[in-house]
């Protein structure tokens, strides 16, 4: 199996990513990228070698799933978790259903983030 080594997490709330960052790199992973909105997330994406995305449903702009949803037209292959604070079971459904592969629940914890890397193959 293999393991996450680069991340992309789209967070439009810099202390959110910055939290996210800090446990990715102290889980183990060599590169991760942040963007703070859709537009940001495709060119950093494309531009990047990204094995896992960490993406927030709610953001201004271009949804969460609606960039689910272009990140799968682009890569079909692309590996998404969804994170919200918002854990209705209609969103953890919506973001599955458009092929996320997990979604975590803010406020993160290392724990949680760790489960998620761990589902990466």
């Amino acid at each position: 199996m293999a393991q996450a080594q680069t991340a992309l997490i789209v967070d439009d709330m810099p202390d959110m990513r910055s939290l996210l960052h800090a446990t990715l790199l102290k889980l183990g992973l060599t590169s991760v990228a942040e963007a703070e909105d859709g537009a940001q997330a495709l060119a950093t994406y494309q531009q990047a070698n990204i094995d896992i995305v960490f993406l927030d449903i709610n953001m201004p702009g271009v949804s969460g799933l609606e960039l689910l949803v272009e990140l799968k037209r682009i890569d079909p292959k692309v590996y998404v978790v969804m994170v919200s604070g918002e854990s209705s079971i209609s969103n953890v459904r919506t973001s599955i259903g458009f092929g996320a592969k997990g979604f975590v629940v803010k406020p993160y914890s290392v724990e949680k983030i760790e489960e998620a890397l761990k589902r990466f193959s």
